[in-house]
């Protein structure tokens, strides 16, 4: 980052942060209203260094506290890191994908989980502008490669133990989901595995993530949800691409597999491991006794649901969450 971005950061970022040093730290105070999952953080300590501050107050604006937090606080992208490595057993002992990576918090908190070699991708170059700064401030250079652009064609088969969508097949496009699932799957590894998470679910009948929650819009065509989108002032000029790379159009556990080509090879991890609903109550930042008692009789419920219905509880759920698909090692 030369000087003049230096700068240009600082001086964008002083109207949101007001930072002041706290002996080896730094304490960030947040005066702009913030959007997202953990708006409320406005005050908190920090070793990430001014500049890295700036960049990402810069990069983010009003979403500086959330996506902060994506780094740092354990009940955001570092659960469903743990949820993966702890619940179904996969390891990062191997080369990993990390496709639409974003700014580079899920591979940092893959690498926090004992990942050392990541290459991670991005279609936007501020995004993976900033994931480059991270990591060489945060001296972890030598453990991931960061690639902006479409790496898609050049993947090569048997490459990957691990490959990483968290939040990305809502923002594919539909010639995108079928052909780029079927090359990530030739990408894998014998053994190796396809997480899919943080997608939303087109089976959940609310639609959260593009327009905070507005009723069957996933049950719709996307054809008469970009129409009905269409009449917002807001969405009037948005083409049928755009809505696709806003995530309206969400994703299911039937189309997962059936752009995968439903391949003999794999293995639906998800669908073969109970206690997943025990497991996520057990991580949860809030309980009580009439979430347990909710937890506990739904998951009685759990494995008649994969038996009769033959997908993971989580395929009925608001996001398709913590999906692995594990290839035959053959």
């Amino acid at each position: 980052m030369t000087e003049q971005q230096t700068a240009m950061a600082e001086n964008s970022a002083a109207g949101i942060l007001e930072i002041t040093p706290a002996g080896s730290k730094r304490r960030v105070h947040v005066k702009t209203p913030q959007k997202g999952t953990y708006r409320d953080i406005r005050d908190f300590e920090t070793d990430w260094s001014e500049q890295l501050l700036c960049r990402l107050a810069e990069l983010k604006g009003d979403w500086f506290v959330d996506s902060y937090q994506r780094f740092e606080h354990p009940n955001y992208l570092q659960k469903h890191i743990d949820t993966v490595v702890d619940l179904y057993g996969v390891r990062f002992d191997g080369p990993i994908l990390d496709f639409g990576c974003g700014f580079g918090a899920s591979s940092y908190c893959m690498i926090k989980r004992g990942a050392t070699q990541i290459l991670a991708s991005d279609l936007e170059k501020s995004n993976t502008d900033f994931a480059s700064l991270f990591f060489a401030q945060r001296g972890m250079s030598q453990l991931i490669e960061i690639r902006n652009g479409d790496i898609v064609p050049s993947l090569e088969p048997d490459s990957f133990a691990v490959i990483w969508l968290q939040a990305v097949m809502e923002h594919l496009l539909p010639d995108e989901r079928r052909s780029y699932l079927k090359r990530f799957w030739s990408a894998l590894r014998p053994g190796g595995v396809l997480v899919v998470t943080e997608t939303p679910n087109r089976v959940w009948p609310i639609e959260g993530h593009t327009t905070g929650g507005t009723w069957w819009i996933p049950w719709f065509r996307p054809e008469r949800v970009f129409e009905r989108m269409r009449k917002a002032p807001r969405y009037s000029s948005y083409s049928d691409d755009q809505f696709y790379r806003s995530g309206i159009i969400g994703s299911s556990y039937d189309e997962i597999l059936d752009c995968l080509g439903r391949p003999s090879d794999c293995t639906q991890v998800a669908l073969q491991t109970g206690g997943y609903l025990r497991y996520m109550y057990a991580h949860a930042v809030r309980r009580s006794p009439a979430r347990a008692a909710a937890i506990q009789t739904a998951s009685a419920a759990e494995p008649i649901v994969r038996k009769v219905f033959h997908k993971p509880v989580t395929a009925f759920m608001p996001f398709l969450n913590h999906l692995v698909f594990r290839k035959s090692n053959v």
